[in-house]
């Protein structure tokens, strides 16, 4: 066993990804454990965006209010063309 695990920790290099395995969790750097855990047990939503769309956020606040604009949007009855 010790010439397999050896190998894989070769493989995995400084970053400790083992090619093939589903926890890519070891590439993670720089988080914070539990930073959102209290957000979580109060039921807030959490949302990743993808970077290209977070870019044109600067905060939560106005994700919200984009967001509340959309929905907004979306409830009006649409208009025929004539």
């Amino acid at each position: 066993m010790n010439g397999i695990r050896a190998k894989l920790d070769r493989i995995a290099g400084s970053t400790g990804f083992i090619p093939g395995s589903r926890n890519r969790i070891s590439k993670l750097k720089g988080g914070v454990r539990g930073k959102y855990l209290a957000r979580y047990r109060a039921g807030t939503n959490l949302v990743l965006l993808s970077p290209d769309v977070a870019g044109y956020f600067p905060d939560e606040q106005s994700v919200s209010t984009a967001l509340r604009a959309l929905i907004h949007a979306a409830k009006r009855p649409l208009r025929r063309a004539r």
